[in-house]
């Protein structure tokens, strides 16, 4: 999983999660239900979705966070996001939301 540290509220169980994971399942839960890339070969899948499920409340601080955050493909992550495709799914999320 991540080893960034996020340095606000609640910001450990978004590095548990993961944040292109995070992005991906919230575009797949809370716009586009078709989209998949969320579901890729993580371990801790069944985790993460429950974190995800238990840390609602913080969703949209999340994502605003997101957009300002920088280098998010400093690291690879397993969805295989860039850090634009993170940050274009975060806006459209936040536009639901």
């Amino acid at each position: 999983m991540s080893e960034h540290n996020y340095n606000f509220e609640s910001g450990n169980i978004l590095r548990r999660i993961g944040v292109a994971w995070f992005v991906a399942y919230a575009y797949h839960v809370y716009v586009k239900p078709t989209y998949m890339v969320w579901n890729c070969d993580i371990k801790s899948l069944t985790l993460r979705k429950s974190n995800f499920i238990g840390s609602k409340k913080h969703h949209k601080f999340w994502l605003q966070q997101v957009l300002n955050m920088m280098q998010l493909d400093k690291h690879k992550n397993r969805v295989g996001l860039t850090s634009n495709e993170i940050k274009t799914l975060a806006s459209d999320i936040l536009k639901i939301l």
